[in-house]
């Protein structure tokens, strides 16, 4: 499994609104120069860990992450947005496409963890 376009750009929205760091989105290029298949997943791995050691916090809890992203992240939840009014709602619900088992799954393969 390959990067998409998608992802990069997703994170790319995540950057502008200040969900995630300059720091955050050039980690995961630089995971990109190092494994050029990296697969989604692992680059969405790198960003939020990133992200959550910008935090203080030394893990990412890929199960609460599954459950409520907005809240692991300390990102406000999809509760405090109007859809229709704000596309948020959208860019964070990216990461609801994957299972924990897809998550652990795609970080157990990866030769970057």
């Amino acid at each position: 499994m390959t990067h998409d376009s998608t992802v990069l750009a997703n994170i790319g929205k995540w950057q502008a609104r200040g969900w995630l760091s300059y720091l955050n989105r050039a980690f995961v290029g630089f995971l990109l120069d190092q494994d050029k298949q990296a697969s989604d997943i692992v680059l969405w791995a790198g960003a939020l860990v990133s992200h959550q050691l910008d935090r203080g916090e030394v893990y990412l809890d890929l199960e609460k992450l599954c459950e409520k992203p907005g809240l692991t992240l300390a990102i406000p939840d999809d509760d405090h947005w109007m859809p229709e009014q704000d596309t948020a709602h959208d860019e964070l619900s990216a990461l609801n496409m994957y299972s924990l088992n897809e998550w652990t799954s795609a970080l157990g393969q990866s030769p970057l963890v």
